[in-house]
């Protein structure tokens, strides 16, 4: 799984208020407005690829 928001890659490593879960879940701790926005998932496999959007508010 690949996460984005606003097109670029987000890396979880990069700050500990971000936690990726095995299957793939992104959350995101002690939000505040600089994590507004779309965030994309995005996964590929030999069985194709796919995209979903989520749009946070807080």
């Amino acid at each position: 799984h690949i996460w984005e928001k606003g097109g670029a890659v987000i890396d979880v490593k990069s700050s500990p208020r971000l936690r990726l879960d095995s299957n793939g879940t992104l959350h995101i701790t002690q939000t505040w407005s600089g994590d507004i926005g779309t965030y994309t998932c995005k996964v590929t496999s030999v069985g194709g690829n796919d995209s979903r959007n989520a749009h946070l508010r807080v």
